[in-house]
């Protein structure tokens, strides 16, 4: 099979491609398998290590746990809190901050308040040409935070003529009437916005048109089921004299159920409107109606 020389065994003939591939392929294969299991290695081992830099060294003699397990540990696991899987936010490893509610979501963003009273004439001209009457206001608000707001408001204020001073300027009048209507923009400041009972400070200024009239009786009759038949009045003179004006006060308010943003309030201002005398029929005919005006409207209603 194989033959000698001088200089050792000579290999001939097919031996040597079959001895090659039965002896090759195996080494082939245990070198390729290697190589595998080093590259795997390779790519694991780096994760591990970046994982379990923060852990203890331990003594893989006295204490051999796989490096499976070791791996597995110092993974960041989802927090738990009372059984219940906690947010992403809560859990370890998380960039994210925990979310919490802000206490400025704890309040409407808009506001609308509707109320009645009565108004009291104030000052020398006010308490002595006008008489106590009915009123009635609606606002549009905008809350910047629990406590601070701006409103829109309109009110409309409805006062009587005392008879002494009707019969003086027209003998043949069966009334007179003042009307003052405005627009104003009124900031407020709430003292206990998250109160059951709450305590707030309400003042701004706008501009008001007051309107002054005498009736007389018309000649004709009003029926209605209710009231009957009544004489119904014309308008014989009007004066109207428009001019700036400003209000403060405040009011209380009582919170209609714990979680509720529906609130009664009761509110009390002082209001002036500095109407000028000046020139046209109402400085000649009824010259009250051109005088500074002031009045305190107490107003009880809703908001929300």
């Amino acid at each position: 099979m194989f033959a000698t020389n001088s200089n050792g065994p000579r290999f001939g003939g097919s031996v040597l491609p079959r001895l090659s591939i039965r002896v090759g392929m195996p080494l082939v294969c245990l070198l390729l398998w290697g190589v595998l299991c080093a590259s795997a290695q390779s790519a694991v081992v780096p994760q591990e290590s970046s994982y379990s830099g923060s852990l203890p060294q331990t003594d893989s003699e006295s204490d051999p746990p796989s490096a499976v397990l070791l791996t597995a540990s110092a993974l960041p696991l989802p927090a738990f809190r009372g059984g219940e899987l906690a947010p992403a936010a809560f859990r370890s490893g998380s960039s994210s901050q925990p979310a919490t509610v802000s206490s400025d979501s704890q309040f409407n963003r808009w506001s609308f308040e509707m109320g009645f009273g009565a108004n009291v004439p104030f000052g020398g001209t006010s308490g002595k040409y006008q008489t106590t009457s009915l009123g009635f206001q609606a606002g549009l608000g905008r809350n910047l935070s629990p406590r601070i707001g701006v409103q829109l408001e309109y009110d409309a204020n409805f006062f009587g003529i005392p008879d002494s001073i009707l019969s003086t300027y027209c003998s043949t009048c069966s009334s007179g009437d003042v009307i003052i209507q405005s627009i104003s923009f009124d900031p407020y400041f709430n003292l206990n916005p998250k109160g059951r009972t709450g305590l707030y400070f309400i003042g701004g200024g706008g501009y008001y048109w007051k309107e002054t009239r005498f009736l007389v009786p018309s000649g004709q009759q009003l029926c209605t089921p209710t009231l009957g038949c009544v004489p119904t009045q014309s308008v014989a003179s009007s004066w109207t004299n428009g001019a700036f004006g400003f209000n403060g006060g405040g009011g209380v308010t009582w919170r209609l159920g714990s979680a509720s943003h529906l609130k009664l309030f009761v509110e009390g201002r002082y209001v002036f409107i500095d109407n000028q005398a000046g020139g046209g029929s109402s400085a000649s005919t009824y010259p009250p109606a051109k005088y500074r005006t002031s009045y305190a409207p107490l107003m009880m209603g809703i908001r929300f």
